[in-house]
């Protein structure tokens, strides 16, 4: 096997400082910040449409995958397969004036302005096996009768891993995930993540 061929495993921790290329939809790249300096790491394609809804620039992230080539392959040669958000104390990385400043006129391009509510829901064979269209139905019939359908938008996703574990619901902006979701659950879910949140933007505005 050539020193090209080769396949190593990462694993880096660091700031996610926004997708790349900018100014597209695929989310093909991820931009990561380290103790060690930037790398620019592309997606497996089952985690691009889960990561645009749960990743913000400034986000402390862990990145495992696997690098294509020796030690001195270009950072394109990189491709996550799994990607956790952490506390934010968990990581100590120095970031560049620049980037900080990046960071922070992201986080604040729209201060006023509630962030969308959203759920995220997998629906991938495995999970759809153990339910998720199930769950979905109910997400939809308990948005109507909370009055919050035209609200809150509910977004199928391809997988998001730990599929023995399904069906995986994602609440954003809370990003909060829960797993082995059951139908008679989402009514309290969608109060506690999606009403609340809701009303708390009516008042603002």
């Amino acid at each position: 096997m050539s020193k090209r061929d080769r396949k190593t495993d990462f694993f880096l921790e660091g700031r996610f400082l926004g997708f790349s290329p900018q100014g597209t939809t695929d989310n093909k790249y991820i931009d990561l910040l380290t103790a060690q300096g930037g790398y620019r790491i592309k997606l497996r394609k089952s985690l691009r449409p889960i990561l645009a809804d749960y990743l913000l620039p400034g986000d402390a992230i862990r990145v495992i995958g696997e690098q294509k080539g020796d030690e001195t392959a270009e950072s394109s040669q990189m491709k996550a397969l799994k990607v956790t958000r952490l506390a934010p104390d968990q990581i100590a990385v120095a970031v560049q004036p620049s980037e900080t400043q990046a960071i922070a006129s992201a986080k604040s391009a729209t201060p006023n302005s509630p962030k969308p509510t959203k759920i995220l829901v997998c629906q991938k064979s495995s999970c759809r096996k153990r339910g998720s269209a199930e769950v979905c139905q109910q997400l939809t019939e308990s948005l109507e009768k909370s009055g919050l359908s035209d609200r809150v938008t509910i977004k199928k996703t391809g997988c998001m891993g730990h599929c023995k574990s399904g069906p995986h619901v994602v609440f954003i902006p809370d990003k909060k995930r829960y797993s082995g979701v059951k139908p008679k659950a989402v009514p309290e879910l969608v109060a506690k993540h999606c009403a609340q949140k809701t009303q708390t933007g009516d008042r603002q505005s």
